[in-house]
């Protein structure tokens, strides 16, 4: 097994470098599992599996939080809402990334409703007292809901045994604050197809055809509409909300290094 020692850099340098040291190290060994220690947080975890899938290659990725969730009636978080991606090259087309938090919603969701002044919707988050709100700042402080109960939560707990408890880490992440986050690792398994036989596109593209045929002419795959999007913005530009705008501008004036990016 790979180690991969992020000494408390920021998660998006460290989970692109981690993949990338996997990917080659894979190109002559079939799988190749790598645990990544104390980083930041990773956030889009799909990006992280698509460099593998760019490469030819499968990937799983998952990282354990803080804990953030709890089933309804709790009045104390849980577990984490432990983010896992995994992505599937497909020759000649986009590849399939899937990625998802275990909670009903990311918590980005709720920050974004408190910058905005607005509600969330029924079903995603508990307030501390443990029933149901739709009060983003309660949210906040409380906790967010497992996606599909306790199906969500048996997620969280594989992710939870993948991450930290193959690195003892669970007592250093959840000591909260800035230096719980700084401590959480991750869970990476890339895997080379070539390597272990030949089987695999033509299978891939078997059952991916089967799922295409069911959702019909308008249904997509998990990373195509991801991709659609890339290509489109990558022409016209990323649009950015006036208010995340604002807080750009506030951030680079506070740090001192001015938000300069040219908006049009």
């Amino acid at each position: 097994m790979m180690h991969y020692e992020g000494d408390h850099g920021l998660g998006q340098f460290i989970g692109v470098a981690a993949v990338r040291a996997a990917v080659e190290q894979a190109r002559e060994q079939a799988v190749v599992t790598c645990l990544i220690h104390r980083c930041g947080h990773l956030a889009a975890m799909g990006s992280y599996v698509l460099v593998a899938a760019e490469a030819g290659m499968t990937a799983f990725i998952a990282q354990a939080t803080p804990p953030w969730m709890a089933l309804p009636g709790w009045t104390k978080r849980a577990m984490g809402n432990n983010p896992l991606a995994f992505a599937v090259p497909l020759a000649g087309r986009p590849a399939l990334v899937f990625d998802m938090a275990t909670s009903v919603v990311a918590r980005g969701y709720l920050r974004e409703a408190i910058r905005e002044g607005t509600a969330v919707p029924e079903g995603w988050a508990l307030a501390p007292d443990g029933n149901p709100t739709t009060d983003a700042d309660a949210a906040w402080a409380g906790a967010v809901l497992p996606v599909g109960g306790y199906k969500g939560m048996g997620l969280a707990m594989l992710v939870q045994t993948l991450v930290n408890s193959l690195q003892g880490n669970t007592a250093a992440v959840n000591g909260g604050g800035k230096e719980g986050t700084a401590n959480m690792g991750g869970f990476l398994m890339v895997l080379n197809p070539a390597l272990i036989g030949d089987a695999f596109d033509a299978d891939v593209d078997t059952w991916l055809a089967t799922y295409q045929d069911a959702a019909g002419a308008d249904g997509r795959y998990p990373g195509q509409r991801a991709a659609e999007s890339e290509a489109q913005r990558r022409r016209n530009g990323i649009p950015i909300p006036p208010v995340l705008l604002q807080q750009l501008r506030d951030t680079g004036a506070a740090t001192g290094v001015p938000f300069t990016v040219p908006v049009r």
